[in-house]
């Protein structure tokens, strides 16, 4: 096996990866505890880009960027990879 500095991007080239996004549906497994400061084990995804957890409301606010809006159910989500 070949190792490098920079494998991730190596491995991107070799299989043709230029973009890192997926689209679908994301399912907690059954055994998954929560979040392990608040134990939630909802969450929404703020346009800022912040998985926050959910706790009910109807309206949030975000507490990394302070927007505030109606949050609304979704059956798919956009993720995006980076920082290679």
């Amino acid at each position: 096996m070949h190792s490098t500095e920079n494998g991730s991007k190596d491995c991107n080239r070799l299989f043709g990866l230029t973009h890192n996004k997926v689209t679908g549906s994301v399912e907690l497994a059954p055994d998954y505890p929560g979040c392990p400061y608040c134990g939630s084990k909802q969450f929404y995804i703020c346009s800022c880009g912040k998985i926050v957890c959910y706790h009910g409301e109807r309206v949030a606010t975000c507490p990394t960027c302070g927007q505030r809006g109606e949050l609304t159910e979704v059956s798919e989500i956009n993720l995006k990879g980076g920082g290679y």
